[in-house]
């Protein structure tokens, strides 16, 4: 199913999108890397029935601030969908990786122990993922 919906995301972006399953938690985080206004606008008005509310007012707001670089978002299907946006920095990705996994494991009622070791092995898994992907695009694209 999220193959489908990630077929369908293609077509919207002609930009990288990419999918990391995460089998133990049953979710999927679908990177839209490099995406630009207008396609993040196409998105919206075709998705925007399968995000909640408060994730409407994200996207909304990213499309209308310049200062948003990025933004998660978790559809009705348990997606998360980070969104990147063109000429953004280390800095915004790790931002809206945080977010992602702060989402995920507040949803599953992860505990935030002392040393909160379970949230940080996530992010740091997450953020390699991420960075192992924009490699391989980079390569297949040289």
């Amino acid at each position: 199913m999220v193959r489908r919906r990630t077929k369908i995301l293609s077509r919207l972006f002609r930009t990288m999108i990419e999918i990391l399953d995460i089998p133990i938690y049953e979710t999927t985080f679908v990177f839209v890397v490099e995406a630009s206004v207008e396609e993040w606008k196409d998105f919206y008005l075709k998705w925007s029935d399968m995000l909640s509310d408060d994730d409407n007012k994200s996207v909304v707001d990213t499309i209308n601030d310049v200062r948003y670089n990025g933004c998660c978002i978790l559809t009705n299907k348990n997606d998360y969908i980070i969104y990147i946006r063109e000429k953004t920095n280390h800095g915004d990705i790790a931002h809206e990786i945080f977010h992602a996994c702060n989402r995920l494991l507040t949803r599953l009622e992860f505990a935030h122990e002392e040393t909160a070791e379970g949230w940080a092995y996530l992010i740091g898994y997450v953020t390699n993922k991420f960075y192992e992907m924009m490699e391989r695009n980079k390569k297949g694209s040289e």
